[in-house]
């Protein structure tokens, strides 16, 4: 199978428009693309807009690492109406009056969310309960078990505040809610919120300077100029420790055989996944970095290796 029959290996980071699922998205640029496999690095709602990065045939294995990465919004909260969704898109089952709020207050409500902090997943999320989506469960009405992840916001900034709307931009962990830091702060305030609109900026390597519509992508995709706007599977994972192998560890690596530092003649590494790389041939395989007893003693061990299905 040539590479051309065979589709990209890559990722094509899109903005997503307000109304489809990201799973639409994805659908839509693997028939685009010619890919066997197709997968992405974060779902956005469908009321969501921005950066949703589509891994594509060989990228799909890479994901894992892809969306471990900050994530990046900007987005508005509306005070004064609480909804099953956390969002403007649910069922209204509060609303109330606001009245005028000071700036600084709100600004210090959002600190107090900010750091480490414990959320409790929306019910309508794609948390998985018995192996199905938790939102499955809410939209026949049935309870929700409570589940409650850590997660990190490094920054929540308010941007704006034109009652009942608040602007904002957050820094987030892998894993956040921004619907419910939306309620959150509404709570700080005593007040009802819910999210009112979302856009991501960024999400772990792939920001929206990268990013194609999807009007854009399928006209470029049938005038065969796609190929130019794909990031290699090099450059998506620039941004981990890379490794240089010879023509006769690159065999080993194929076969997922592990690699001993000392025979690599690197200095001692950090901890966790590098990439590993062979010139003329890219990326090879994502391997670990395992803290020895013995320095001389340090492995590369495979998390995944490229090639095959």
């Amino acid at each position: 199978m040539t590479g051309a029959d065979r589709g990209f290996d890559g990722v094509l980071v899109v903005d997503k428009p307000a109304g489809p699922t990201s799973f639409d998205v994805v659908r839509r640029v693997r028939r685009w693309a010619r890919a066997r496999k197709a997968g992405h690095t974060g779902t956005l709602d469908p009321m969501a807009t921005g950066v949703l990065a589509v891994c594509l045939g060989q990228a799909t294995k890479l994901a894992p690492f892809l969306q471990e990465g900050d994530k990046v919004y900007e987005g508005r909260i509306l005070l004064g109406r609480r909804t099953d969704t956390e969002d403007v898109t649910g069922r209204t089952l509060e609303e109330q009056p606001v009245n005028p709020l000071d700036p600084a207050d709100v600004a210090a409500a959002a600190q107090t969310l900010t750091g480490w902090i414990d959320q409790t997943a929306p019910a309508f999320s794609a948390v998985k309960i018995d192996g199905r989506p938790s939102y499955e469960r809410a939209r026949r009405g049935l309870e929700v078990p409570v589940r409650v992840r850590r997660v990190m916001v490094h920054e929540l900034e308010i941007t704006a505040v034109n009652i009942p709307l608040v602007s904002f931009r957050t820094r987030v962990s892998k894993g956040t809610y921004v619907r419910t830091m939306a309620v959150d702060l509404g709570k700080k305030l005593g007040l009802a919120a819910c999210l009112e609109q979302l856009r991501r900026l960024k999400t772990g390597p792939f920001d929206l300077d990268q990013a194609l519509s999807l009007d854009e992508i399928g006209p470029l995709a049938e005038a065969g100029l796609l190929a130019p706007r794909i990031v290699n599977l090099e450059q998506a994972v620039a941004f981990l420790p890379r490794v240089e192998v010879s023509e006769d560890q690159a065999r080993g690596v194929a076969h997922g055989r592990p690699l001993s530092v000392q025979d690599l003649a690197l200095e001692s590494l950090i901890p966790g996944p590098v990439g590993i790389h062979r010139t003329g041939r890219g990326l090879l395989a994502i391997y670990e970095c395992h803290p020895p007893a013995n320095p001389a003693s340090e492995w590369l061990t495979p998390l995944r290796v490229l090639g095959g299905e």
